[in-house]
């Protein structure tokens, strides 16, 4: 009775497959064809570079993929009215995202009721980093010109957007300057979510993002904020700033210590997340004086470091709640106690008392795995390797111990049981050490990305 299965699970399962399969399943039965039609199974469109193309044959270049315009006008006719979420992969194709969005704003301009007015998403990342055919040799380079115009003009005829994502465009600062003038026009009340990741090639303010009165989350990067941003930030609703990080990122500037204060004293609530991700070996740009309340680290490449941990510690030591590296390292691990960031990851758990979420991935013995987990007082998730825990107690005898409480900590270090038993009456809850599969599926930091 596979025709027969409830709309809800049919329109579940439809808006899950690729469009090609999607048809290709509209075809099996009456109620199958009219269930493609319905409106949530067309709520998000993703475009990639094969999507409504039809080959062509090229005396150069051979066999190409172009958008197929007719194939493309059926569908918005269609299904169109029925998007709610537009999702511009990275192409390699440009003509075809440009031919694209071009159709969209004609089909959005040629009604006298917007079509396309009740999208609510906008989600588009340009292919900076493209390889050529005929080398190996890699090519970064941003948007502009004529895209760039494209993508304005969609922009302008999305009226009723409340997301909105903008990745690695690379843009000089003269096209940046004019990017956002008809979304804050259009969507300046409206908008509650936005990132903006490498807008620009060079650091330049984007003093748009302080015109959104209703921001809750911004996403934004380093070299896009300055002294007058963060102070127009505080004017506003926004409760938090991702300020990430990634291998397209250069000369971030930290923003002024006066700044941060004063954003402090206007916009209490503000909490800053710094964020380092992608394949890339960079420290976070330190925000002194920010309140910044998490630090996570989504590279295979970073490690913990004693001066990251100490410099955390020193910086945040009121205000920060997460500290972690979340992907599996791809670096040699430091085998001795001195060469670790064990002291480090101690001192930060006494140091900060509001840290509840610490993530380790590096090499640590159950013995500071049982001081983290007795320091922190807040502590209520502590993500570790079961691979990477050594079972012993590397450290000496402090002055501040007792001798009781030293040996409990070397027994207690003698096995992965005992450390485990300890560690969940610590933190009223069962702990227990993460495989590697578990550490890559796990869900470490909820963050309010746009998506």
């Amino acid at each position: 009775m596979w025709e027969s299965l409830p709309d809800v699970l049919l329109e579940d399962i439809f808006s899950r497959v690729s469009i090609s399969d999607r048809y290709s399943a509209s075809q099996v039965c009456r109620n199958w064809y009219r269930i493609f039609y319905s409106p949530r199974v067309w709520h998000v469109f993703v475009l990639s570079d094969r999507i409504l193309t039809r080959r062509k044959y090229n005396y150069y270049t051979g066999y190409q993929h172009i958008l197929d315009h007719h194939r493309t006008q059926i569908c918005l006719n269609r299904v169109g009215r029925n998007f709610r979420k537009l999702i511009f992969e990275p192409m390699c194709n440009f003509f075809n995202l440009y031919e694209f969005m071009n159709m969209l704003s004609f089909f959005c301009e040629y009604f006298d009721e917007n079509p396309l007015g009740h999208i609510h998403t906008l989600d588009f990342s340009f292919a900076c980093h493209l390889a050529t055919e005929r080398s190996a040799q890699e090519c970064v380079f941003g948007t502009g010109g004529k895209l760039l115009q494209a993508l304005k003009r969609l922009m302008k005829n999305l009226t009723g957007l409340r997301r909105i994502s903008l990745r690695d465009l690379l843009l000089d600062p003269a096209e940046a300057m004019f990017l956002l003038d008809d979304v804050v026009s259009n969507c300046g009340e409206t908008i509650h979510m936005m990132r903006l990741v490498n807008c620009t090639k060079e650091p330049y303010p984007i003093l748009h993002v302080g015109v959104f009165l209703n921001i809750w989350v911004l996403e934004i990067s380093p070299q896009q904020i300055d002294a007058d941003v963060i102070i127009l930030l505080s004017h506003t609703s926004l409760r938090d700033l991702y300020l990430v990080q990634n291998k397209y990122t250069d000369m971030a500037l930290a923003v002024p210590v006066k700044a941060w204060r004063e954003c402090r004293c206007l916009s209490p609530k503000l909490r800053v997340h710094l964020v380092v991700e992608g394949k890339v070996k960079q420290e976070v740009v330190w925000q002194e004086g920010a309140n910044v309340i998490s630090i996570v680290y989504n590279t295979p490449y970073n490690q913990v470091a004693p001066e990251s941990a100490l410099m955390a510690a020193t910086l945040y030591p009121k205000e920060l709640e997460v500290y972690g590296f979340t992907e599996l390292p791809r670096f040699y691990m430091q085998k001795s106690f001195m060469d670790r960031a064990d002291s480090a990851l101690v001192l930060m758990s006494r140091s900060c008392p509001r840290l509840h979420t610490l993530i380790i991935r590096e090499r640590i013995s159950t013995s500071t795995l049982l001081l983290i987990a007795f320091y922190g007082r807040s502590l209520r998730r502590m993500l570790v390797r079961r691979n990477a825990i050594i079972k012993r107690c590397d450290w000496p005898k402090n002055p501040e111990w007792s001798t009781d409480f030293y040996l409990w900590l070397r027994h207690a270090a003698q096995s992965y049981e005992t450390t485990a038993n300890e560690i969940s009456q610590m933190l009223n809850c069962r702990w227990a050490p993460l495989s590697d599969q578990e550490f890559k599926t796990l869900d470490f930091y909820s963050s309010h990305y746009v998506s």
